[in-house]
């Protein structure tokens, strides 16, 4: 259960849907699928089967199995890092959402002007408006039937681009995008608070159900439970709305032409390995507590299917939407939105305001976000709290410290985002990243690149140390096989330990001993020399 909480997280219900817009619906579902059985399926029963024959901690466990490349244990750990900040990012947006939602009235059901733009269409401000007899609906005013006559709105109203009004409560009332990165601003106090609670929140997981395994057990159960019944709610109204047929076939139909796309691919296969997780140290990490025995194969086929049947079906109850508003705006599907990480937000906020009692569902949505995201964050963050704990054992003397300090950190990693500039997470693309009208600074690319680069410099850097360490006296060859490309002496299995207590009966004879065959990690064994 950990490992499906971890893995159905925010990337089901939030990333695969704008990746499946942005490449043609049911051409991405196809590809998606594939990469599944190609890649990450074969990667993560890998993953799962290192982590529990050698019981060892990520920070480690390279270094044992392949000395050259002990870099690959920081580089996965670095990984879980940034990812946690992403984490975090959209568990922050949530968090807004869900106080927004606790109000009498969704504020973007109306066009506020504190953010609404002149192309931001409310249907229930145009709905209000359309009762009187004449009077139109036309960038975001209501005019009555003379002044709509005088200037032939109901004609430019056929032409005019509109929007949902969540798009830009979203972009300029959540985000306050900017017109670059070059003007950065000052950090939004209102996504600061939300930002705070984000990274309290696995903090307080932890210090209340660190110890407890069977409590653990039930939470990932609720939280599997609930996103569902959530979504089948979503469902079950969306697909009665006018056009969500249309969405759904969309979201299903390959669009064979566009698999000679690079781009379809590569999405694909991120997606996959962001929905299930290997190379981040998470899956090492939790299958090492598994009992020596575990058929981790089992493991990967229920966890990687879930998976995959929860995100395609998470791109179901989206499309479906979608359908729906490309009817109400009369537009074509693939052009209702802008393509980018904001569109699920959009999509799950703006029909929200269709549903009769919208603060209950909306609640109920971005509680469900929440406690995904919460569910792949705490994974990440123990992932990076355990390796430096196996690095230095004295860490677990203090962990609650130690973790909070962590936290502590991860915020003030995550303060740039409070700031009111675009914040890209597609960093690395094969061009320089836009925005609109304008490009972005030069130096903003480069921290896309600096980014994705880590790891790999951590993998070099690594292998570089340890070649220089070697003793000078070995030959070149036998110094990379016989030290750097073979496993080390303490690579062995998770062992079995046998222990026995003698019992001495009435009579003074003692009787036979009685043996206890337990299953422990190979660091332990050999600290009691096993």
């Amino acid at each position: 259960m950990s490992l499906l909480g971890y893995s159905v997280g925010l990337g089901t219900v939030w990333r695969f849907p704008y990746l499946a817009y942005s490449n043609g619906g049911g051409t991405f579902v196809f590809t998606f699928v594939l990469m599944f059985f190609l890649l990450g399926l074969p990667v993560m029963f890998l993953e799962l089967a290192l982590g529990q024959y050698s019981g060892l901690g990520q920070s480690v466990m390279f270094d044992r199995l392949c000395p050259l490349f002990h870099g690959i244990d920081y580089g996965m750990i670095s990984v879980s890092g940034i990812v946690s900040l992403y984490y975090t990012v959209i568990i922050a947006w949530c968090i807004m959402y869900f106080f927004a939602s606790i109000t009498g009235e969704l504020p973007w059901t109306k066009c506020d002007t504190e953010w609404a733009t002149e192309n931001c269409y409310s249907f229930k401000e145009a709905d209000l408006c359309h009762q009187v007899s004449g009077q139109v609906y036309y960038k975001t005013v209501c005019y009555d039937a003379t002044v709509s006559f005088e200037r032939n709105l109901s004609l430019l109203t056929r032409n005019v681009t509109r929007h949902p009004s969540a798009k830009d409560f979203f972009e300029r009332g959540v985000l306050h995008q900017s017109d670059g990165i070059g003007n950065i601003g000052v950090p939004q106090w209102k996504i600061m608070i939300c930002l705070i609670l984000a990274w309290f929140m696995p903090f307080a997981i932890f210090y209340f159900f660190h110890k407890g395994f069977k409590l653990k057990k039930k939470v990932g159960y609720f939280n599997i439970l609930f996103h569902n019944v959530v979504l089948i709610i979503l469902f079950s109204h969306g697909v009665t709305l006018p056009g969500a047929v249309d969405g759904i076939i969309y979201y299903l139909t390959p669009r064979f032409d566009k698999l000679g796309e690079a781009k379809v691919w590569s999405d694909a296969a991120s997606q996959i390995l962001f929905a299930l997780g290997p190379a981040w140290g998470c899956l090492n990490t939790l299958s090492r507590y598994n009992h020596f025995h575990n058929n981790c194969f089992k493991d990967t086929l229920i966890v990687g299917i879930g998976n995959i049947l929860n995100s395609l079906f998470a791109g179901v109850v989206v499309f479906s939407l979608i359908g729906y508003l490309a009817h109400d705006f009369q537009m074509p599907i693939d052009k209702v939105m802008d393509q980018g990480a904001g569109l699920p937000f959009i999509v799950y906020t703006d029909v929200l305001t269709r549903f009769s009692i919208s603060p209950l569902f909306s609640v109920l949505v971005f509680v469900m976000m929440i406690i995904l995201g919460m569910g792949s964050e705490c994974a990440l963050l123990e992932t990076m709290t355990t390796a430096a704990q196996d690095t230095y054992p004295q860490l677990r003397v203090k962990k609650t410290y130690f973790f909070a300090v962590v936290c502590l950190i991860g915020f003030i990693g995550s303060l740039p985002v409070t700031c009111n500039f675009i914040f890209v997470f597609n960093f690395i693309q094969y061009k320089p990243m836009e925005f609109g009208d304008s490009d972005h600074l030069i130096f903003s690319n480069w921290i896309g690149w600096i980014l994705s680069l880590v790891p790999i410099i951590l993998i070099l850097t690594f292998a570089i140390i340890k070649i220089l360490k070697a003793p000078k006296e070995m030959h070149f060859r036998e110094l990379h096989h016989q030290l750097l490309l073979k496993p080390s002496l303490f690579w062995d299995p998770a062992r079995k330990v046998q222990t026995f207590d003698v019992y001495e009966s009435n009579d003074g004879i003692s009787s036979f001993p009685s043996f206890i065959s337990t299953v422990i990690p190979n660091f332990v064994s050999r600290d009691l020399k096993v």
